[in-house]
């Protein structure tokens, strides 16, 4: 295949380079939202105790009548009551408290709003993907983890720098390239290990002056 039908190709399947990276950030935005609707799903204290306002109610009724007239066996046996019903009240908050809530109209809400998240983002992909298929399309002698923008990108200026004139010269040099800078990060990621461990070292060491 001639450079100028390559550099045509690879220009061609870029075409689609600014409706990709705007369908793709569309997913990624679907994506949170779905993350910040399951996070609503948890379940807090404070959604528990929605659940429980007859026992708080109680709770609250027979501790402020304990509270009036402190003393004598009418206060005594409200304070029995009060805290058998305090004892109940803990156990519907650990024990049943959950479950009521699973059953609200709020939880349903939330879990539905998680469902329609999820089918946006579904959504977005599909738009996403069909926009990489159309530049994978203009771009048939590459395979497919070759046909991303960036990478493109890198291919077109190999044929336009002269470094490459054909598709096999492209795919070697980028090979080349990609495996020069993994080597790059590497030394880079080991340099910063040995500077950690130095500093590491140097906040242990305190020198001492003696008199």
């Amino acid at each position: 295949m001639e450079n100028n039908t390559l550099s045509n190709s690879l220009r061609n399947a870029l075409s689609y380079e600014s409706e990709y990276n705007t369908a793709l950030s569309a997913y990624r935005n679907a994506v949170v939202q779905v993350n910040l609707r399951k996070d609503a799903l948890n379940i807090t204290a404070a959604d528990r105790i929605k659940t429980m306002i007859p026992e708080v109610a109680i709770t609250a009724i027979f501790w402020i009548g304990t509270s009036i007239k402190p003393g004598g066996t009418i206060w005594f046996i409200l304070s029995c009551i009060g805290m058998c019903v305090l004892a109940y009240a803990a156990y519907v908050f650990f024990a049943k408290s959950k479950k009521r809530y699973l059953k609200t109209e709020e939880y349903k809400k939330k879990k539905e709003a998680v469902g329609n998240a999820e089918v946006v983002a579904l959504k977005k992909n599909d738009e996403a993907y069909a926009i990489l298929e159309n530049m994978r399309n203009k771009v048939p002698f590459l395979a497919a983890q070759y046909v991303y923008p960036e990478t493109l990108r890198t291919l077109l200026e190999y044929l336009e720098t002269g470094r490459a004139e054909t598709v096999e010269d492209m795919l070697n040099l980028y090979e080349q390239d990609v495996k020069h800078q993994q080597v790059l990060e590497a030394q880079q990621r080991i340099e910063q290990e040995i500077q950690c461990l130095r500093d590491e070292v140097a906040s242990i060491y305190i020198p001492t002056t003696y008199y």
